[in-house]
């Protein structure tokens, strides 16, 4: 008797989906499909719900295995819905962040905004750690070491000349000059 209810509750979830002229239509079929593959019919099924509706803890004890094995149906069918479905989530979370980051660059190079004053170490790097998401951690990390660390100006009179090169003599143009075959084990002369 549970397989059929079990059958049954599908048909009719089924049904209420459906308009109710497209339910009429097959509502038959459905119904005919579900008592044949239980090996019974619709008379049978009708004795079967009376005898069981006369005993309310019997049919509360049948009652209690549909629900427990339509809400693990329900269980299989939903894990295999977000399987499915986390790929498009995914990739609408993908587009999502894509457009934001085009916006944003997009506000980069167009919507300037006119700055009050210098851009400074300390305000570059809120602007950044805000901009990366890390915005609880502006208040709480601080650099140990300082910014810029302190260079000691020297004077420019204390500087050393800086030594420029000597320049190149002259040879005279060498066009002119005879050549005369040389003697080497690597080149061979071509004759």
């Amino acid at each position: 008797m549970t397989d059929i209810l079990v059958e049954v509750h599908l048909i009719d979830g089924y049904l209420n989906t459906l308009s109710a002229d497209s339910s009429r239509r097959v509502i038959d079929g459905y119904y005919q499909q579900a008592f044949a593959n239980s090996g019974t019919d619709s008379a049978t099924f009708n004795r079967s719900m009376k005898y069981y509706a006369e005993d309310p803890i019997l049919m509360a004890d049948v009652y209690e295995k549909v629900s427990g094995r339509l809400m693990k149906m329900d269980q299989e069918y939903s894990k295999i819905d977000s399987i499915r479905n986390a790929g498009i989530q995914d990739s609408v979370r993908l587009v999502t962040h894509l457009q934001m980051l085009a916006s944003k660059a997009h506000d980069l190079i167009l919507n300037v905004p006119k700055e009050a004053g210098k851009l400074t170490y300390g305000a570059y790097r809120e602007t950044f750690i805000t901009e990366a998401g890390l915005g609880s951690l502006i208040g709480k990390y601080t650099p140990a070491a300082p910014l810029v660390p302190a260079v000691e100006q020297l004077p420019e009179k204390a500087l050393p000349p800086i030594p420029m090169p000597e320049q190149e003599k002259t040879v005279a143009d060498s066009t002119n000059m005879p050549l005369t075959p040389m003697k080497s084990p690597l080149v061979k002369p071509v004759m």
